[in-house]
């Protein structure tokens, strides 16, 4: 590794976060960042180099293993050298003056280097063009550990992430789990005790289909308190005094199902949840025959 680096000023400190997330879900295990222009023979002949973060009366926290940039040439901003590798935080199709391409973050705790501390040593800092902090070269050997999410708490829980769709958050939660269930007990111990107390928080859009009153009280009326996939009785009497059941549709209203009573059953809560995550094809069948035997 090259001992160029380049001091980038980075405000709020939630934008590493942002890019860390993105880095850690791209299968191109890249994520890129625009900045401000970034013009130096040194630097293109130095790649890869570091980026570190200086934060206001922070200091340097965070250090970028950075394994490409471009930078305009003119008085026009560039795109990405993929759009994939562009955090969503960022506008559609943003441009920038440069782009870093990222290929790890680092959690990094030092003051900001002053050129006086450069003075006895033969390599002097790099001032490269456009660019209003010069380029260090750190011949220090520097204490650092790879970024985690339990190392950002305060960043997670302040920052403002973009409103998603709640079919795009449950995927995610899901691709968590099933990371999380790899891990062996000893490993989830200790993800356990550096994670954040504090759950933070999502907005999500949830797409609600407006149903037929109508085809949802028949449906509850004509399973007389009975789950139509198990037979059993409704679990509980609900305030109103109804039998507690959940209505569902055989074939999904997201898949263009139709709010018919011959595609609308009646369910416990179990076989309800069962549907969605199994949706077994004998059950369907199972369903659409009981929906049509109740019509006759």
């Amino acid at each position: 590794m090259k001992k160029y680096a380049l001091i980038i000023s980075v405000n709020p400190e939630d934008e590493i976060w942002m890019h860390y997330e993105h880095l850690k879900k791209n299968p191109n295990n890249v994520v890129e960042w625009g900045t401000r222009v970034i013009r130096s023979d040194e630097l293109e002949k130095q790649k890869p180099f570091y980026a570190y973060t200086f934060i206001a009366q922070v200091g340097i926290k965070y250090r970028f293993l950075v394994v490409d940039f471009k930078t305009r040439k003119n008085k026009d901003k560039i795109s990405p050298f993929d759009q994939k590798n562009v955090p969503k935080h960022y506008p559609p199709n943003h441009k920038s003056d440069s782009w870093l391409k990222i290929k790890q973050i680092e959690k990094i705790n030092m003051p900001l280097p002053k050129v006086t501390d450069f003075k006895n040593r033969k390599e002097k800092p790099v001032k490269a063009k456009y660019v209003r902090k010069p380029i260090y070269v750190f011949d220090m050997p520097l204490k650092t550990s790879i970024l985690d999410s339990g190392d950002c708490p305060d960043i997670r829980d302040n920052v403002k992430r973009p409103i998603i769709l709640e079919e795009q958050f449950k995927k995610e939660a899901e691709i968590k789990d099933i990371q999380a269930a790899k891990l062996s007990l000893e490993e989830l111990k200790q993800k356990k005790q550096t994670a954040s107390q504090k759950v933070g928080s999502r907005d999500v859009v949830s797409k609600q289909y407006d149903r037929n009153p109508y085809v949802t009280i028949y449906a509850k009326m004509r399973a007389n308190g009975l789950c139509q996939l198990c037979g059993n009785n409704a679990p509980f009497i609900d305030n109103n005094g109804n039998p507690y059941l959940e209505i569902h549709h055989i074939e999904w209203l997201s898949k263009d199902g139709k709010d018919t009573i011959d595609n609308t059953v009646a369910l416990c809560p179990n076989c309800h949840r069962k549907m969605h995550i199994l949706d077994l094809k004998k059950d369907r069948i199972y369903l659409l025959e009981n929906a049509f035997r109740s019509l006759n």
